[in-house]
């Protein structure tokens, strides 16, 4: 009798150390996660999940959907979703109904799951569920119970959440409209690097909705938000530069953000940049150029950028002179610019 109770007692304490493993290398993972070190929360995710962590199992499902520190891979990710929701793991189950994982996509189901995680107080879930309310995603659209959602997500730190709650409050859906409560939760979001945020947060600053109007602090997130790839903080830091608002004025540097911008596809960008090419700002002249960028403009639908085009092969600038070319271009521009307008622009 006194054996069998020693070795129980053994298997207890080897369980036990399993399982504080297990959760150490969770919740290890979990913070190189939030500190966005995806590689060394990978390795820690793996090294609980082996133990039987379904958390961390999950996380590691995640993390192969989205292509965060792995190379993006379904077949992986359902693997790991599978092997939580086995243990349990409410989120891993919603997550399995929602992405169509080994069973066919059913949202309803996968909001059974995601209310359960949510109300068992899982950030992620909540956002999640946020967002299914908030489009009428597996529920009814329910604005109410989607700012409510990200409410509690955001208060938790939930990146995701604290944008959309912004966004809530920007256009009063589900909430009260209040501009500075918008401004406060974007500047929650974009201290934790959310571009989005970030870009947002810089256009509030920028026109001074829901805080003081300061160039200086909307360049600053437009850049930020810029570095990281934001197409419209690009163009937007461009026009900062461009007109010397909130940084020193330099033509330059605003061409150099509205290539960046433009070479991800933005028409607005890809406009001014061809203007800056026709007109000499920041760059070289090269008409050749500027019609580069003015069709990849116009192609877009592009009003500004149509009639720009009509006028250079009205004129011959870059192009052989075609006044039929020339009135194709124009008939597309719907949008009457006067040449009084177009000078006026070019004189800021």
């Amino acid at each position: 009798m006194q054996k069998k109770t020693i070795i129980f007692q053994i298997s207890f304490v080897i369980i036990l150390l399993l399982c504080t493993n297990a959760l150490a290398g969770y919740e290890e993972g979990l913070k190189a996660y939030k500190s966005k070190d995806f590689q060394a929360a990978h390795r820690e995710f793996i090294s609980a999940a082996q133990k039987g962590n379904a958390n961390a199992q999950y996380y590691i499902g995640r993390m192969y959907t989205q292509g965060k520190g792995v190379k993006q891979d379904y077949a992986e990710a359902e693997k790991w979703y599978k092997l939580a929701a086995d243990s349990g793991h409410a989120m891993a189950t919603g997550a399995i109904y929602y992405n169509g994982y080994g069973v066919k996509k059913n949202y309803m189901e996968a909001a059974k799951w995601i209310v359960k995680a949510a109300e068992q107080g899982d950030s992620e879930a909540q956002s999640k569920l946020g967002f299914m309310y908030d489009i009428g995603r597996g529920v009814r659209q329910d604005y109410i119970q989607a700012a409510k959602w990200y409410k509690l997500a955001a208060d938790s730190g939930d990146v995701q959440a604290q944008r959309s709650l912004a966004r809530m409050y920007i256009f009063g859906f589900g909430v009260e409209k209040d501009h500075s409560e918008a401004v406060k939760w974007y500047t929650k979001a974009a201290e934790q690097g959310d571009s989005q945020a970030q870009a947002r947060l810089g256009f509030m600053y920028d026109i001074g909705r829901g805080v003081r109007q300061d160039y200086i602090q909307a360049a600053k997130w437009y850049k930020l938000a810029a570095d990281s790839g934001d197409v419209q903080a690009q163009r937007s830091l461009a026009r900062m530069y461009f007109f010397g608002f909130g940084v020193e004025k330099d033509h330059s540097e605003a061409a150099k953000w509205y290539t960046k911008a433009a070479e991800q596809g933005d028409s607005q960008a890809q406009f001014l940049l061809g203007l800056s090419y026709e007109e000499g700002y920041g760059v070289d002249y090269d008409y050749s150029t500027a019609i580069k960028w003015y069709k990849l403009s116009a192609s877009q639908g592009h009003k500004q950028a149509q009639f720009r085009l009509g006028d250079m092969y009205k004129q011959g600038k870059g192009v052989k002179q075609d006044d039929s070319e020339a009135e194709k271009w124009h008939k597309l521009s719907e949008e009457n610019l006067n040449i009084d307008q177009l000078e006026e622009y070019k004189k800021k």
